[in-house]
């Protein structure tokens, strides 16, 4: 089942709604029924303009703290989406970028640990970038999806901050194995291996092999950003297919929302050109782990 998308702007801003994300204020209920804080938190406007982002929300305002403070949303049972967008300068009220430099955890997992913003987004090479974090997190039945952000405590005057927290269900078992599945092989290996619903994963990379950028908007419903796939090609020759005129999909009525209509689908790449595919031929790409990029 799926919720509507939902981004908490963590500052007191007016409610928006950009590329169909609807975005609602950290004004006084929202403070009071889903915030816990150890000392008093502000909400501050960003002293710069980001470069790298073609909407201003959420990245206009954030939530700082110097003591830990707490999101807890009450959220039905099943698997989630959560995620975090952060805008690495200096704020309002004294907030210098360089001083950002904290752990985020939802309950026994650590999401962020010890994480520096604006060292992140220097690594980029674009200090005025935005950076964004995407995990997936199974919720039991009765609950809550608690996200506590804590300042480091090497500094006193090290801080934690978040500019928007979104929140998205997603179709059972789309990431997560099916505990009646036999699981998945890696290549080369004998052993299945399973993604229980007891973990929490991170996404690194989401690629389209064959076709450009997708942006959220564009997405299934899911929100999700694909990020072509050139970048990372390490394979000379090769050809990419477009399929989008002749394509049929065989899929479940149930899955059908998130497959038919997708950009993703409509393309792929191929070592060797069509005609001569019986040819042995292999694709390699490299992935680094390196900050993540933001997203559009």
């Amino acid at each position: 089942m799926l919720i509507l998308p939902l981004i908490i702007l963590a500052s007191a801003v007016a409610p928006t709604t950009t590329a169909h994300r609807m975005m609602i204020r950290h004004g006084p209920d929202i403070h009071s029924k889903l915030f816990q804080q150890d000392k008093p938190s502000v909400a501050a406007r960003a002293l710069t303009q980001s470069s790298s982002t073609i909407y201003s929300a959420p990245y206009r305002t954030a939530r700082l703290s110097y003591s830990n403070f707490t999101y807890s949303f009450p959220v039905t049972s099943g698997q989630k989406f959560i995620r975090l967008y952060f805008y690495p300068t200096s704020y309002e009220q004294g907030f210098d970028r360089s001083k950002a430099f904290f752990s985020v955890t939802s309950d026994a997992f650590t999401l962020l640990k010890d994480f520096n913003a604006s060292l992140t987004a220097d690594a980029d090479d674009d200090p005025r970038g935005t950076i964004f974090r995407e995990y997936c997190i199974n919720i039991d039945d009765g609950q809550r999806l608690n996200l506590t952000f804590s300042p480091s405590t090497i500094q006193p005057d090290f801080y934690a901050f978040i500019n928007g927290i979104q929140m998205l269900s997603m179709p059972t078992h789309l990431y997560y194995t099916n505990s009646e599945s036999a699981g998945f092989k890696l290549l080369g290996s004998t052993v299945h291996f399973h993604i229980a619903n007891n973990s929490a994963l991170q996404t690194e990379y989401r690629l389209n092999v064959g076709g450009n950028d997708i942006l959220p908007k564009n997405d299934t419903g899911l929100l999700r950003y694909w990020e072509t796939f050139i970048t990372y090609l390490r394979t000379t020759g090769g050809v990419t297919v477009d399929y989008s005129g002749s394509l049929r999909f065989q899929i479940t009525q149930r899955r059908i929302q998130y497959t038919e209509k997708h950009g993703l689908w409509h393309t792929m790449r191929l070592g060797n050109s069509p005609l001569i595919l019986a040819l042995p031929t292999c694709l390699r790409f490299i992935f680094a782990r390196l900050p993540q990029k933001s997203t559009p």
